[in-house]
């Protein structure tokens, strides 16, 4: 592992891991599709992963199971409180689990990312990428939380 890390937020005690990672992705702000926009643009320049062009960003319709597609994620596996996604690519290969742990009166969800490089190409990548990684996943994380509880 060359990088790895883990944020958590509170969720209502019902929360289920599918709806949050739904709401996670319904609610990123702008600044954030900004940021991946430009990435995308960069990267596809050097022969990177993106997602095919008119692709259409449909949260709701995205069922988390085994084997298919999360936006540019693919899901390799899916159990009651876990989903686990991730890519393996010719620079890096990546990991990002979505957890739920319950408490008492809430429950955690945990969102952990690891980064395994493969190469300079890898390493050069996420040069750029690290300093803004901790802001999105926290404020992806953070946004996903409070649709849940206002839901309630």
């Amino acid at each position: 592992t060359d990088y790895a890390d883990a944020f958590r937020a509170k969720v209502p005690p019902e929360a289920d891991v599918v709806e949050l990672a739904r709401a996670i992705l319904a609610t990123t702000p702008q600044w954030i599709i900004w940021l991946l926009n430009l990435r995308n643009f960069v990267v596809r320049l050097i022969g990177l992963k993106v997602p095919p062009p008119g692709a259409k960003f449909e949260p709701e319709k995205i069922t988390f199971e085994k084997d298919t597609r999360a936006t540019i994620f693919g899901v390799h596996d899916r159990r009651p409180n876990e989903i686990l996604m991730g890519e393996d690519d010719s620079h890096l290969n990546f990991r990002v689990s979505l957890l739920l742990e319950p408490e008492r009166d809430f429950a955690w969800a945990i969102f952990s990312t690891v980064v395994k490089y493969n190469n300079l190409l890898g390493r050069l990548y996420f040069l750029p990428v690290r300093p803004f990684h901790e802001l999105v996943v926290r404020a992806m994380l953070g946004s996903g939380a409070r649709k849940l509880w206002r839901k309630q």
